[in-house]
């Protein structure tokens, strides 16, 4: 396992393979080493699922306010694609747009052509490493606790994320 130290904030491979020590499972020298290593990818796949869930909420460090989107030349604001949830702000507050497939779509008008710069508060999923320290080790040992379910003794999981 690479160091870490509370000057050093985690790594994705550090969350890795502190899932896998959970488990007692063997640790990773790389992420590219997870596709031989069937519980690294495990791992993987739940810390990614974990952080999503988690930034997904909404937090002070992954919000854009008034976050101004442009229209496309066919005048439809197509939302960046780590868009989690999105509402109307500011000057476009009045409008009743929703998020329908990575696009903002107009309710009252029943169209995806908006036509207009919108301003929207947007909640981003931000990749690990530039999340907060405290959320990343949030992230790891929530997504470790789960991971380790069912491969290990319930409270042995329940004591290592306590």
């Amino acid at each position: 396992m690479t160091t870490t130290s509370e000057s050093v904030p985690m790594t994705a491979l550090d969350a890795v393979n502190l899932m896998l020590d959970s488990i007692g499972s063997v640790m990773v020298p790389s992420l590219s080493d997870t596709d031989t290593n069937p519980d690294a990818e495990s791992a993987l796949g739940k810390l990614s699922y974990t952080s999503r869930e988690v930034q997904a909420r909404g937090w002070h460090w992954n919000k854009e306010l008034s976050y101004p989107i442009d229209p496309s030349p066919d005048g439809e604001i197509v939302l960046p694609q780590n868009c989690l949830r999105v509402e109307t702000a500011d000057t476009s507050v009045w409008m009743d747009l929703v998020d329908r497939g990575g696009r903002l779509y107009d309710r009252a008008k029943h169209t995806f052509a908006i036509g207009e710069k919108v301003y929207v508060d947007m909640v981003v999923a931000l990749p690990f490493e530039q999340l907060p320290a405290a959320a990343r080790w949030y992230i790891a040992v929530k997504a470790a606790r789960r991971f380790a379910v069912g491969k290990i003794p319930s409270e042995a999981a329940y004591r290592f994320s306590k």
